[in-house]
């Protein structure tokens, strides 16, 4: 029988899931997106890595996933604030983690996302004005905080997604980060993984 615990997490999953969708969509759909998918292609990532890999972007403002989930699917702030999606300031007051960044979902061994790393996309940090440049301090990753979802020293990057390539060859590789998982991934080499602690 589900405790209350149960119920919080499965809602903070959804959470996440929403987040992902929501994420995923603006980079690939809207045209918000668009700095975005440049910066990707630049870096010769190609729309099956990010098909494969459900890559997002989180829009340059205070709030835009939080109004998402707030106004639109009626979530509380504080199961934001939980899930590690925004950071309270001043009581009520609230703003995204992840404002102006590349979006990785993290997910664990069953392939549900529990937290998510960013990538601040180039030019953001270097204007003062920029709600992402106050996040950080100019960090060119952000990744979720530990959460009753996610533990970065538990989990590897992309190791569901490859976990047939692994299982195949026996054998994984590991990287430091995810944008050098992708590229290993789409020149063949996909039994790789990257580490997030």
């Amino acid at each position: 029988r589900p405790t209350s615990q149960d119920a919080y997490k499965k809602k903070l999953l959804e959470i996440m899931s929403l987040s992902s969708e929501y994420f995923h969509f603006l980079l690939t759909k809207h045209k918000s997106g668009e700095e975005a998918r440049e910066y990707l292609k630049a870096r010769g990532i190609g729309s099956e890595a990010i098909s494969q890999f459900y890559l997002g972007y989180a829009p340059n403002q205070w709030r835009s996933v939080s109004d998402f989930l707030v106004t639109k699917k009626k979530y509380a702030p504080e199961d934001l604030e939980a899930a590690g999606l925004v950071i309270r300031k001043d009581g009520n007051n609230f703003y995204d983690r992840f404002r102006g960044r590349v979006m990785f979902p993290l997910k664990d061994h069953k392939g549900v996302v529990v937290g998510f790393s960013g990538r601040e996309l180039p030019g953001n940090e270097k204007d003062p004005a920029s709600p992402s440049a106050t996040q950080g301090h100019g960090a060119k990753y952000i990744n979720s905080p530990e959460t009753m979802l996610y533990s970065k020293s538990k989990l590897l990057y992309g190791l569901w997604e490859n976990r047939e390539y692994i299982r195949k060859a026996d054998s994984i590789v590991l990287v430091e980060g995810e944008l050098d998982m992708i590229p290993s991934w789409q020149a063949g080499a996909k039994n790789v993984a990257a580490i997030k602690g």
